[in-house]
């Protein structure tokens, strides 16, 4: 009932916000249409009782102009922030790349170029934007041009002495992971599990799984429908896919956080969910343990990202050297911290708004 719940609001939120991407004359004339047509069916009641109407209708015209100034203010509002966030993710990217070119000392270990030549035989057109962060971080934007849709990447060297694992600490109420972020003075962050719905106090119903933070168990709740992501004090990773069942503490599990789905096992896309378009949230690890990749895609927003598949992020993945790669809770909880953006980078799908989430993933340098 709370996953249904939950797929039934975000597809409503979808509908919603699609709806407020058609032109503002579109908006306005349905607007328009529909109070005339209450108009008319006021007047016609009103004329069989033989009353007059003039009450009524100056309500409804009222109601009217009030609604239509909301609208055009609401559509200005939401146009004019998507602006900044676009302004903003290049305006970093570019300050980045002028920072780099001229320190020579961080470079970034993808290049777009040669990604482009890897991604475009399965996706088309493709713009790629990388970055690093810090010598033990790479950023990348992804662009796809059809469906169009915007992909964030963080590709993580755990072997770096200065990196720490940050997994929030405690069950409590639901926060936000650019709070979690900044409390954390993370580098980058995506968020955790969300649970049965959007709401304070919902329950993780089957969205459970195993919760460690610094050898101290939060949840061992493991089952063979939910994989999960272990650090050892060192940083090494290890992946637990979905069919393997293991509730204890043991060195291996230092921190871990759980996911949805399996969607990479040893190097082999599982290929689930193909061209399903929706926002994701999804880790991987490479074949030594020492690699790790976050990746927040945006979708539902037509106008700026679509979402793609767990199929087609798993190709993504696999061109950087993924080997194994799980989902985490998707959709409006979808999004990537970074901290040289001073905030949330990508824009999660209710209209850039994050939801709150019970647990958040995050990396530390101690520098």
């Amino acid at each position: 009932m709370g996953n249904s719940f939950n797929n039934a609001l975000d597809n409503a939120i979808t509908v919603c916000w699609r709806l407020l991407e058609l032109p503002l004359f579109v908006l306005l004339s349905g607007l328009i249409l529909f109070f005339l047509f209450l108009w008319l069916i006021i007047k016609k009641q009103y004329s069989k009782r033989n009353k007059n109407p003039k009450t009524a209708i100056i309500i409804l015209i009222s109601s009217f102009f009030i609604l239509a100034v909301a609208l055009v203010a609401d559509v200005k509002i939401v146009s004019t922030l998507n602006e900044v966030r676009e302004l903003r993710s290049q305006m970093l990217l570019k300050e980045n790349d002028n920072t780099s070119a001229s320190t020579g000392e961080l470079k970034s270990e993808y290049s777009a170029n040669s990604l482009c030549k890897i991604l475009e035989p399965t996706f088309g057109k493709i713009e790629i934007v990388s970055k690093p962060e810090h010598k033990a971080v790479d950023f990348m934007i992804l662009k796809i041009k059809e469906p169009l849709t915007h992909c964030y990447i963080s590709v993580i060297d755990l072997t770096n002495e200065n990196l720490e694992v940050v997994i929030t600490p405690a069950l409590t109420e639901k926060w936000l992971t650019s709070v979690f972020a900044k409390q954390n003075n993370c580098i980058v962050a995506v968020n955790g599990e969300a649970g049965m719905n959007p709401r304070q106090g919902c329950g993780f119903g089957e969205w459970i799984g195993n919760w460690i933070v610094k050898g101290k168990s939060i949840l061992l709740m493991d089952n063979e429908k939910r994989p999960f992501l272990s650090f050892d004090k060192n940083n090494h990773a290890n992946y637990f896919r979905e069919a393997l069942v293991d509730k204890t503490l043991t060195d291996e599990k230092y921190n871990t956080i759980w996911g949805r789905f399996d969607i990479i096992l040893e190097g082999k896309n599982l290929e689930r969910e193909p061209g399903w378009q929706q926002p994701r949230t999804i880790m991987g690890i490479d074949k030594t343990g020492n690699k790790l990749f976050l990746m927040a895609i945006d979708g539902r927003q037509p106008a700026y990202s679509m979402g793609i598949g767990l199929k087609e992020a798993a190709d993504i993945l696999l061109s950087l050297g993924c080997y194994q790669a799980m989902s985490c809770d998707q959709g409006g909880s979808s999004c990537m911290y970074l901290k040289s953006a001073g905030g949330i980078v990508s824009r999660p799908s209710d209209d850039g708004r994050e939801r709150f989430t019970y647990n958040h993933f995050g990396i530390k340098i101690n520098e």
